[in-house]
């Protein structure tokens, strides 16, 4: 229940070829500018395609962006840790203005889901192109389960699955940006989708244990499952279930939280063989598709849903589920936002119920946070926006492009 849909709105021909290579950059720095900082984590940076102005608007004309510089996109691999606390090679790409200055500000971008393994940015580039292009770094993780570290499973919205790896990925772009002499300055953080759950994640670690290292000027964390367990319960009502995203992550739950415990063929209608399969990495959400039916009642187990909704579930596999579901929610502890949030939602959002971004909003914001939410409804009632089509995923450009006007002279 969090996939980003590509649409034919969106889909501006965002894939990038290898227009362009240079030879492997080696970090040897350990630091990361003045006073103490953490030891390298960049291994190497390799430039992968470049995109001039008129290419970019070319691309990005149907988003109703238009590019103020070109590109330049890096591939970059960095140590970090996976859930286990083992080191690990990560990836993720940055995406470089081609303009002439030398300080920058940025964005830690957070991708929505993929299922196909080779659909990692570091392959197969989707996003951060528009943000790129109105001058801002851009800085995107694989995350843990793509790129160099295909050979794990992806933690699917799990919280620790985002944190560690994304502050080592910021951490790698910063030794990139040193080593060409550029100068990161006001950050932002931004995701939609899998990645408005993995960029709260992310704000919550940086605000909590790195704010001596980082300081964000504003986040966009939009239409992600922050309360995991509403959403799943909402979203297992419905009479179609996206079988991209709810059954990956029952697979990422039994595999990191539950260590292989969960019952799971009492959870899918399909053999628990046609799941696994389908969820394997191998395959893409359209593939998906004709792998799994859509049905709920011909995905999930009719005993599994009345009992999982229940106010009390009984059954192992929906009690188990629901205690791992609410464990992994970003908004039922003591935690609340202290920088500037807005959550972007549009109204008829069919994947994650709006109501999961209005609950987030209140409970923050009786926290005393700086929090917001920006409902859009649709202009057409026939043509509703759609998780894959809502404008909410480019609309924080415009808020971080006003912020900046306002604390840069004129």
């Amino acid at each position: 229940f969090m996939k980003f849909i590509i649409r034919p709105w969106l889909a501006v021909g965002l894939t990038l070829g290898l227009l362009s290579a240079c030879a492997d950059h080696n970090s040897t720095s350990d630091e990361l500018g003045d006073g103490p900082k953490p030891a390298a984590v960049l291994v190497t940076s390799r430039l992968i395609s470049t995109l001039n102005q008129q290419t970019l608007t070319e691309k990005l004309a149907s988003t109703g962006i238009v590019p103020r510089n070109g590109i330049k996109v890096y591939r970059v691999t960095y140590n970090t840790l996976n859930l286990n606390q083992d080191p690990i090679l990560a990836s993720g790409i940055v995406l470089i203005p081609d303009t002439v200055g030398t300080a920058f500000p940025w964005i830690s971008l957070q991708h929505g889901t993929i299922t196909a393994k080779a659909g990692a940015p570091s392959f197969n580039p989707r996003e951060g192109m528009a943000e790129a292009s109105q001058g801002f770094i851009t800085v995107e993780a694989d995350y843990l389960g793509y790129g160099d570290s295909a050979q794990l499973y992806h933690p699917y919205i799990i919280e620790a699955g985002y944190t560690t790896s994304l502050v080592d990925m910021m951490r790698a772009a910063l030794e990139l940006a040193q080593g060409q002499n550029l100068t990161l300055e006001t950050l932002f953080l931004q995701g939609y989708s899998e990645g408005g759950y993995a960029t709260l994640a992310l704000q919550k670690e940086l605000e909590t244990q790195h704010s001596d290292e980082f300081t964000i000027k504003a986040s966009s964390a939009s239409a992600g499952p922050l309360d995991v367990e509403k959403t799943g319960i909402l979203v297992v009502q419905k009479a179609k279930v996206d079988p991209a995203n709810l059954p990956f992550l029952v697979l990422s739950y039994n595999h990191w939280l539950a260590k292989d415990t969960m019952p799971l063929a009492s959870i899918f209608v399909p053999s628990l063989e046609i799941v696994t399969k389908a969820l394997s990495g191998a395959y893409d959400a359209n593939q998906i598709l004709d792998l799994l039916p859509n049905v709920r009642t011909e995905l999930l187990n009719a005993n599994f849903v009345n009992d999982f909704i229940a106010d009390a579930p009984v059954l192992p596999g929906s009690k188990q589920l629901r205690s791992l579901l609410r464990s992994q929610s970003l908004i039922a502890g003591p935690w609340a936002p202290k920088t500037p949030t807005r959550f972007y939602h549009c109204i008829d959002d069919e994947e994650i119920p709006v109501a999961i971004t209005e609950e987030a909003t209140q409970v923050f914001q009786a926290a005393g946070a700086p929090v917001e939410s920006i409902l859009i409804a649709s202009p057409d009632p026939a043509k509703p926006y759609r998780h894959g089509t809502c404008p909410a995923i480019f609309r924080p450009l415009q808020w971080f492009g006003q912020l900046l006007s306002q604390t840069t002279p004129k």
